[in-house]
Order: C-alpha cells, then sequence, then structure tokens
C-alpha cells in the first residue's frame, strides 16, 4: 500500500548546484513551467517537507545548527506525476544536464531533515557505485 502525500502543485528543489549546470537546469525547468527552490546550506537542518512547502510543517528556529553533507548537488522533485517525472528526466538527457543525487518527496521522508535526505541519498549513491566495483 502506498502511503499518500499530499499534493500541492509540481516543485523541483535543488542544492548545490554548480553555476552553469544550475542555470541551465533552471531554464530547462522554467521551459516547462516548473517551479523551482534552492536550497541553502541554512536550510538543510530543515524538514523537507518545509522546504517543498507542504502545510503543517514549521520553520524550524535551530535549524542553522544542522551540519553540511558531504553531499554535492542534488535534486528533489515533489508533487509530479509519472509522465512528468519522463519528460523532465528525458529533457535532461537531451540537454547533457546531469544532477547526481535525485529524490522524490514521500510521506517518508517529509519529516527528514533536508541534509538527512542528502546523507542517505549519498550513503545509497556509494552503495551502488560499491555494488558496480564487485
Amino acid at each position: 500500500m502506498k502511503a499518500n502525500v499530499p499534493q500541492l502543485g509540481e516543485l523541483v528543489l535543488l542544492y548545490g548546484l554548480e553555476e552553469e549546470r544550475g542555470r541551465a537546469l533552471r531554464q530547462l525547468l522554467a521551459g516547462l513551467k516548473v517551479p523551482v527552490k534552492t536550497v541553502t546550506a541554512d536550510m538543510l537542518g530543515q524538514t523537507v517537507g518545509w522546504c517543498a512547502q507542504f502545510p503543517g510543517f514549521a520553520r524550524k528556529e535551530d535549524a542553522g545548527a544542522a551540519q553540511k553533507p558531504e553531499a554535492g548537488e542534488a535534486m528533489v522533485l515533489s508533487g509530479m506525476t509519472r509522465k512528468r517525472l519522463d519528460q523532465l528526466l528525458l529533457a535532461m538527457r537531451d540537454k547533457g544536464i546531469n544532477v547526481p543525487l535525485k529524490a522524490v518527496v514521500t510521506a517518508h521522508n517529509m519529516s527528514w531533515t533536508f541534509g538527512e535526505l542528502l546523507t542517505e541519498l549519498q550513503r545509497e549513491r556509494d552503495a551502488i557505485r560499491a555494488q558496480a566495483k564487485k
């Protein structure tokens, strides 16, 4: 059974993107009419739900104390249908835009801090790379 995530419309959260890649991706997303929010280092202690603008997720006042994860560039998608997700990923591939860490907001990860999500994504990426080397 799938956990329901309330849908507020599409939103892409971007973190740590290199300037040129960030500009190209923002341009692509604007063309697809997908809103973008930049997550900055001082927001890493905020919940994914707050970053993605879900109701019921208040801004944490003490969130600045979060440690910066090792993860570099990340893209977190919210409110996208499978068709729109496929459209976005195909457009990114066609334009040669690669963001190493990608995730979708889920009922499970909404309450995590953004920094925790990045750490988990990096952990998963490292595990996949280690498996591929075997």
